[in-house]
């Protein structure tokens, strides 16, 4: 039980992390993935087969969820603050130069893990172009998302999330 508690609130965190400071949240996720891994070990002891392997399965998902949340937090608060800054009327008609590149900029992390190589070194201008402004967004969240699709493209994708 000790071992499901802990899990259940790692992914709470986890779906906290998008509002919460960027400083914070690596922190706040190493000092909840610790008491998995250690409860994991207890369990592993003592568990019979069955349940062992129903944990190891669980651990794996939140070793998962450790490597992805940073990463998955930066994407969320992006686009939340790009849905925000949208028109409130039809964004793809809309005149407002920041409400169209909100737009612009959402669907290009949208459609990002669908580009190949070559279009997603094309495009990374745009999108950086796009961020900027759609005026939602800080100098350091601009710099993280880009960091995020220049470092590894194919995990910005919403099927994901």
């Amino acid at each position: 039980m000790e071992f499901l508690s802990v899990s259940d609130t790692l992914v709470g965190v986890v779906k906290r992390l998008p509002n919460l400071d960027h400083d914070e949240r690596q922190g706040l996720v190493a000092k909840h993935a610790i008491p998995v891994e250690t409860r994991y070990a207890s369990l592993e002891l003592l568990a019979p087969p069955d349940v062992l392997t129903a944990a190891e399965f669980l651990l794996s998902q939140c070793r998962l969820l450790e490597r992805c949340a940073l990463d998955r937090a930066v994407l969320r608060a992006t686009i939340s603050a790009l849905e925000a800054g949208w028109c409130p009327g039809d964004p793809e008609d809309c005149t407002v130069d920041r409400h169209s590149s909100a737009y612009v900029a959402w669907e290009f992390l949208v459609e990002w893990a669908r580009k190949d190589e070559e279009e997603r070194r094309h495009d990374r201008d745009l999108l950086d172009y796009c961020l900027r402004g759609s005026a939602t967004l800080t100098e350091m969240q601009v710099a993280q998302a880009l960091s995020l699709v220049s470092r590894d493209p194919d995990r910005v994708s919403l099927s994901c999330y």
